[in-house]
């Protein structure tokens, strides 16, 4: 079976929300929404991965970030394993730099968005995670938060 490591970013801001685009309809889990993010280079480590799929994917530079967790997931081709970064702080922002649809969701709507389903088994956990951060987050950088 295939394996795929994949570095994604849960882009958050206290009065936003969280970041989803929305995949290409021709690819894996096309049409369902995600968190950016993409798979990591052989080269390269899931933390390097995150910078360089972020700035390609949403043109932001993560500034603050930690991550939050590791989930594997099987699909029928492929393992997934997904490195799933708390993004608290970027430069830049945000927009669909890979003419793919942005959205900012408040932590409790993440759920009513169709997600692939490697994202179902941390998502519970990723709604109470954020609803508690994201009201404790308050500072940001004065660059992006004049800026949207």
């Amino acid at each position: 079976m295939n394996k795929i490591e994949v570095a994604v970013g849960v882009v958050a801001h206290p009065e936003q929300g969280i970041i989803l685009t929305q995949r290409a309809k021709n690819a894996h889990q096309g049409g369902k929404w995600e968190f950016p993010g993409g798979k990591v280079e052989e080269s390269e480590s899931p933390a390097e991965a995150l910078l360089r799929e972020l700035g390609e994917e949403v043109g932001i530079m993560p500034l603050e970030y930690v991550l939050w967790r590791e989930q594997r997931f099987s699909y029928p081709d492929r393992h997934v394993i997904l490195y799933i970064y708390w993004v608290s702080k970027f430069s830049g922002i945000p927009y669909g730099a890979e003419e793919q649809t942005l959205a900012w969701v408040q932590p409790p709507q993440l759920g009513e968005y169709h997600m692939p389903d490697a994202n179902q088994g941390f998502l519970p956990d990723l709604m109470a995670y954020a609803e508690s951060a994201l009201s404790h987050q308050v500072s940001f950088s004065a660059s992006t938060s004049s800026s949207m």
